[in-house]
């Protein structure tokens, strides 16, 4: 499959000229406006490379390649113009990330050497960026198997949560979404460190000591320094440490931060987190959609219209208010759906997560574990969540 180029003039012989001297390569798209190439952007998918020119009536090239580059940050974006001056070509580079200007009329060997060039700088950001998501899915995978095991409730709402913030984020169209979705996954990674006797009475709802308060108050920080160390990692860090951040200002951590100085992600996950809160105690969606909003200065109220739109004027599944649960391979029952792969403690695979446990699969993993030993807890969703 070629890959794609949008080609954004306002001239159909400019556009005409590109589809003909770049189609043997790319598959290209061509648009008149910068508003039409914003929703070829959206529909075609993953592009490449954008070659754009600057005049072109209500939205300019730099007002384009901003958004597009807001909206596609991989896509290498080019400059063909015939008239621009040295304010504009500032403009270009600084707001907008741009690879190359070129001026018209551009020979045809430049263009495409140009074009070719932009294909190759994408190849090396996605495949950066596929190593990278593959190593952090690891990552996160073993640090979630930890807290599963040190504390199980709060394993079950990282799943429901991290299902919810991608909704939200969808919404929003928060670009890295994968920063949120570990996020939400970790955002109590910092229970770790927490004597197991604080964690059962944080669940039961007991009173706390003025030192078990200030620790569980805590949790945030610490969990950003468990996690400061892994590369990439600086957005997942910033939304798990300002994640109890009020929209004011007030709340942890004690600093100047406040309304958009507060990292988005944590402002999400503050909203989707305590919206579950509600919801999983058995609040309405609705109801619990309007308790927020009377918490003035907590949250950020655009995000909150954001939730509403996402959420409440859904269908009642649209917020994931499901539990998995942690079991043993002797507690596993027909019908429960796998929400974790099933494996042998040297790493071989036995089951992948999302199978729905039949009684012969059952029989196999459970003779299975007569010869090898399967890593435990397996986690589930219930029977009759299934």
């Amino acid at each position: 499959m070629k890959p794609k180029l949008l080609a954004v003039d306002d001239e159909s012989s400019v556009r005409t000229l590109l589809e003909h001297a770049l189609g043997e390569r790319f598959d290209v798209v061509t648009a008149a406006t910068g508003a039409q190439g914003l929703a070829l952007l959206e529909k075609e998918g993953p592009v490449a490379v954008i070659i754009s020119d600057l005049e072109m009536g209500a939205m300019s090239g730099v007002e384009f390649l901003h958004e597009a580059r807001t909206r596609s940050p991989e896509t290498v974006r080019i400059v063909m113009t015939g008239n621009a001056g040295l304010e504009a070509a500032i403009a270009l580079v600084n707001e907008a990330g741009l690879f190359r200007f070129l001026r018209k009329p551009v020979p045809l060997k430049t263009l495409q050497s140009t074009a070719a060039d932009a294909l190759k700088q994408y190849r090396l950001v996605t495949a950066e960026r596929d190593i990278l998501e593959r190593t952090l899915a690891g990552m996160v995978k073993v640090l979630a198997e930890i807290l599963s095991t040190v504390d199980p409730e709060t394993f079950k709402c990282s799943i429901a949560l991290r299902s919810n913030i991608c909704s939200l984020a969808r919404d929003l169209k928060v670009s890295n979404m994968w920063e949120l979705a570990m996020a939400a996954m970790l955002n109590r990674i910092g229970y770790v460190a927490i004597p197991p006797t604080v964690i059962k009475k944080v669940h039961s709802r007991a009173a706390l000591t003025p030192a078990e308060q200030e620790l569980v108050r805590r949790v945030p920080q610490i969990g950003h320094d468990l996690l400061c160390n892994i590369p990439r990692c600086e957005g997942v860090c910033e939304i798990i440490l300002y994640q109890a951040k009020n929209f004011d200002g007030t709340g942890y951590p004690d600093d100047s931060a406040s309304f958009e100085a507060i990292p988005l992600g944590a402002r999400i996950l503050r909203i989707v987190s305590d919206l579950g809160e509600l919801v999983w105690q058995g609040t309405n969606i609705k109801r619990a959609l309007a308790q927020l909003r009377q918490r003035e200065g907590v949250y950020d109220p655009a995000i909150l219209d954001a939730a509403e739109r996402c959420f409440a004027s859904g269908a009642p599944e649209d917020f994931n208010t499901s539990f998995c649960t942690a079991l043993r391979v002797k507690d596993l029952q027909v019908g429960h759906r796998l929400l974790s792969d099933i494996e042998t403690t040297d790493g071989a695979l036995l089951l992948q997560a999302g199978n729905l446990l039949s009684a012969p699969i059952l029989e196999k993993v459970r003779n299975f574990q007569g010869v090898a030993k399967i890593k435990e807890p397996i986690l589930v969703k219930g029977a009759a969540a299934a």
